[in-house]
């Protein structure tokens, strides 16, 4: 977007995710805000410590209800340019298709996600489900360590 790019680190834990796209953001004189989200409140307070504490100034933390019924009350989201998130596939899956397709109807028209998902936690089945199921599709970018790297358009 014109005012920067905006991202959205979604079940944010501790921030690690934020700070890393803070810092490329940064190094590559890219204008940026970051809204990191989790149902968690101490990671949220951890968040904005590590934001706090790194200089990071354009990352907000915020708690989000795990709700997703509430989260559709919530009439001042907005939408982003990106999306980043290692989400919480130990909720259950069909929290987490309802979690995923909430916040992936956030996405700006040409935004995308990067998810990262333990390959033997499900990564292929949710890769599937994106591409046969929703109006999104989902390529895997790359694979390490027992990992992969999903990108979502």
């Amino acid at each position: 977007s014109q005012n920067g790019q905006s991202i959205l680190d979604l079940g944010c834990g501790w921030g690690a995710i934020s700070i890393f796209a803070a810092k490329f953001f940064k190094s590559q004189n890219l204008d940026y805000t970051i809204s990191a989200v989790d149902v968690n409140s101490l990671a949220v307070k951890l968040a904005n410590l590590n934001f706090k504490n790194l200089n990071i100034e354009r990352a907000k933390a915020e708690l989000v209800p795990s709700d997703t019924k509430l989260l559709k009350q919530n009439q001042s989201l907005k939408n982003y340019d990106l999306i980043l998130s290692n989400p919480p596939i130990r909720i259950g899956k069909a929290e987490l298709k309802e979690l995923l397709s909430f916040w992936l109807g956030h996405l700006n028209t040409n935004g995308k996600a990067i998810l990262v998902i333990q390959k033997n936690l499900g990564s292929d089945s949710i890769i599937k489900w994106i591409n046969q199921e929703t109006v999104w599709t989902a390529t895997k970018l790359a694979s390490s360590k027992g990992f992969r790297i999903i990108e979502v358009e």
